[in-house]
């Protein structure tokens, strides 16, 4: 709470110089203006009246990121209380999970006052941690759990501490975000070359040339791997080291290849579809194989780059295909993946597992929601039998940067924390090679306790909320680009662990960014 106080503090400078107004055309109403000519886009600082003097709608930035606070104080409270002996667990449990079910509407609402997009990545992230973390909180609190919070398979006192850690690291979370939505660049003047589409499409296609042969390769190995074994298989199989996973490396750059077809083809149909058609046959192979949420991840951040480069997508498009995977698509995914053979391509045996899924939306939202699991079992067993990593996992989750050339198991999954787990609270899923993933939620209590996962989480909060900034309307392609091929996988992050995401980021976001500028050159910078 002291460290929320302090940081909205330092932000109260910024909250009363801010403008919600974005920059709609060649010369922007709010402290500074636009000029293009040619390629070059030039920001500069207006000369003359200041915008202020028009009737512009102010919302109330000190009172909002102050209730924030109050939001994040709120859950620590109770849990030192809690710890106390104040209260009665099965009373909080409910109380929290009402509060929870509330939380996601606060967040939207607040983040799009606060001057943000409805559809950005902040709020695709921030629904994301929410439906992995809470899902079965909503359940609870709707009288639809029939079968208990977490399948009543920790005890009652860890799991209101499991919902009250739930709430306060996305109370952090959001904390963050609305800190950055009032944090602005220092500078005074700005200069940036434009990207030609050519350039993205140049990239694009060379991308595809490189990873198109080797993708077919490992997707081939997977398919055959579920025909024969199930979904299972592919965790029992042997994984290629060394000269060996160049395939598998190259293949993930077939997303990025995509991406940035699509980045360059806002005038050229024929890209645009060739693009669509990657992203479809990726995320078609991806539902067979059973990879329901790389699937969707990749399909999310790929609706919203057209969103930001093609064509306003209106966000009830985007939640009716949402909602239509939800109730249709992944609960079918779910039951039919664990087959094996023929039968997994029978309309037969898909239409029958289909028919035993009593509610389709209530067991995807409990399937996902199992998430919750993670931070339950590590409140469980952390510091009583694992002491505190103290930023540990995230120096590990760096080392994911380097393949794994020489060693026998890379030391980032050597000390995975989705494997430990599961092999400390759940051996006999273990030993059938289950899993049980991990959370953002998690492992920041991992590393910091319960008061300290907020300091992750509100950083999470605030990377997520600049990226959104940075992607804004009259912002440069490439820098949208790169946000929306990371969101692909920063959203898996929600329910897994930093190291599951730190390949991703860096590898098919990262160097593809620095190829597009360093293709085009000479380059300013942008402000952040």
């Amino acid at each position: 709470m002291i460290l929320a106080g302090a940081l909205a503090k330092a932000a109260l400078p910024e909250m009363q110089r801010f403008n919600p107004m974005r920059n709609l055309g060649t010369t922007s109403l709010a402290q500074g203006g636009i000029v293009r000519s040619g390629t070059l886009a030039l920001s500069m600082p207006l000369s003359g009246p200041r915008a202020s003097t028009l009737p512009v709608h102010r919302p109330n930035i000190p009172g909002m990121i102050w209730c924030q606070v109050v939001l994040a104080a709120l859950p620590l409270v109770a849990w030192v209380l809690f710890k106390d002996g104040v209260g009665d667990a099965d009373s909080l449990v409910q109380l929290w999970c009402v509060a929870l079910t509330l939380q996601p509407i606060w967040m939207i609402y607040s983040w799009k006052r606060m001057g943000g997009e409805v559809f950005s990545p902040y709020t695709i992230f921030a629904v994301a941690v929410f439906l992995f973390n809470a899902g079965q909180a909503v359940l609870e609190v709707l009288g639809l759990n029939t079968l208990g919070l977490l399948g009543r398979k920790v005890p009652e006192s860890i799991l209101a501490e499991t919902v009250l850690l739930v709430f306060y690291g996305l109370s952090s979370m959001h904390f963050g975000a609305l800190i950055s939505a009032v944090t602005k660049s220092r500078g005074r003047m700005f200069a940036r070359f434009h990207v030609p589409p050519s350039t993205f499409r140049q990239i694009g296609v060379a991308l595809f040339v490189v990873s198109v042969v080797p993708s077919i390769m490992v997707w081939r190995q997977a398919v055959n791997l579920v025909v024969e074994g199930g979904y299972g298989a592919i965790y029992t199989s042997d994984r290629a080291t060394g000269i060996g996973s160049a395939p598998l490396i190259l293949s993930g750059f077939l997303i990025p290849s995509a991406f940035l077809l699509l980045a360059g083809g806002r005038s050229k149909r024929t890209i645009r579809r060739a693009a669509f058609t990657i992203i479809a046959c990726y995320v078609l192979a991806s539902m067979f194989v059973g990879f329901r949420g790389q699937a969707v991840a990749v399909l999310v951040a790929f609706l919203w780059l057209w969103h930001q480069t093609i064509r306003k997508i209106p966000i009830t498009a985007v939640l009716a295909l949402l909602a239509g995977l939800g109730v249709f698509v992944l609960p079918l995914v779910g039951v039919i993946r664990t087959a094996s053979g023929v039968d997994r391509m029978s309309v037969s045996t898909v239409s029958s597992a289909y028919s035993q899924i009593q509610n389709p939306a209530v067991s995807i939202l409990y399937d996902v929601g199992g998430t919750m699991l993670a931070p339950a079992y590590t409140l469980e067993l952390v510091p009583s039998q694992r002491p505190y990593d103290l930023g540990l996992s995230y120096a590990y989750a760096g080392l994911a940067f380097f393949p794994n050339l020489f060693w026998e198991v890379h030391p980032t999954s050597e000390r995975a924390l989705s494997t430990w787990l599961v092999n400390t609270a759940e051996p006999q899923r273990a030993a059938l090679h289950g899993g049980l993933g991990y959370s953002i939620i998690a492992e920041a209590y991992l590393n910091f306790g319960f008061a300290g996962s907020a300091l992750p989480m509100a950083l999470t909060g605030w990377v997520l909320g600049r990226m959104s900034k940075w992607s804004e309307a009259g912002r440069a392609t490439d820098i949208t680009c790169f946000v929306a091929i990371a969101l692909a996988s920063l959203i898996l992050w929600s329910r897994g662990e930093s190291a599951e995401v730190v390949r991703g980021v860096v590898w098919y976001a990262a160097i593809p960014y620095f190829i597009v500028t360093l293709w085009q050159r000479p380059r300013a910078r942008l402000p952040m």
